[in-house]
């Protein structure tokens, strides 16, 4: 995909010395898939954890790892340290060998998005507003923005308010969907399969709705819903 010159003028300044001071010792990569999930801050970490546990709810091996863009110690048993630098971006992905990124939200950044694309990552951006859109790159880059987002396979937009902003800044609409928040949620609580597959043979594909504590009182209005 053709990039405007101006990101690449922009990623050549930055040239390729490594954002670390110490060399970073990734622990062992797991047997299985691995997706990258790219976070901005913390709050987004417990649905990453839900996604996992959703993904491998099969028993497939797949894992999610989380980097954090501006990780403490504190985060060290749910995230890694985003890594800075061509060296460290590279080192990771190479370490990791992820088969997709998934960015959560905003905070765009030209060069590890631009290693991504190299490395030949699908990425997709969720959770997506216009937040912090007009600091990719600094203002002075002309089509810096509309190149960044044309970089995911797809955006999945927080809102339609969302959807409408990240078009007007650039992003290609087909490759737009409104999905709401990533959420994060509790495990399903366990049942009696038997008796849940027979619950669903007699509903079929009827709607079906529940009422949560209800009161004794209110038995015939539920009996003649």
């Amino acid at each position: 995909m053709a990039r405007s010159l101006s990101i690449a003028a922009y990623l050549a300044s930055l040239g390729s010395a490594d954002g670390h001071s110490t060399p970073v010792t990734h622990p062992r990569r797991p047997v299985g898939i691995i997706i990258w999930a790219r976070c901005s801050n913390p709050d987004q970490l417990t649905a990453v954890e839900t996604l996992e546990r959703k993904l491998s709810a099969e028993g497939d091996p797949i894992h999610v790892i989380a980097t954090l863009h501006k990780w403490q110690p504190e985060h060290a048993s749910r995230a890694l340290p985003e890594p800075r630098g061509k060296d460290s971006i590279r080192k990771f992905i190479g370490h990791w060998q992820p088969a997709m990124c998934i960015w959560i939200s905003g905070d765009l950044d030209a060069l590890l998005m631009t290693e991504i694309r190299k490395a030949g990552l699908l990425s997709i951006l969720v959770d997506a507003t216009s937040d912090g859109l007009e600091t990719v790159a600094g203002r002075w880059v002309p089509g810096a923005i509309r190149s960044l987002l044309s970089e995911f396979e797809a955006i999945w937009a927080l809102d339609q308010q969302a959807a409408d902003r990240l078009l007007r800044a650039g992003a290609p609409e087909e490759r737009i969907l409104i999905t709401g928040a990533m959420e994060d949620c509790a495990p399903t609580l366990p049942c009696n399969e038997a008796e849940r597959s027979e619950l669903a043979r007699a509903i079929g594909t009827r709607p079906v709705w529940l009422t949560a504590a209800a009161q004794l009182e209110e038995w015939r209005d539920l009996c003649t819903a």
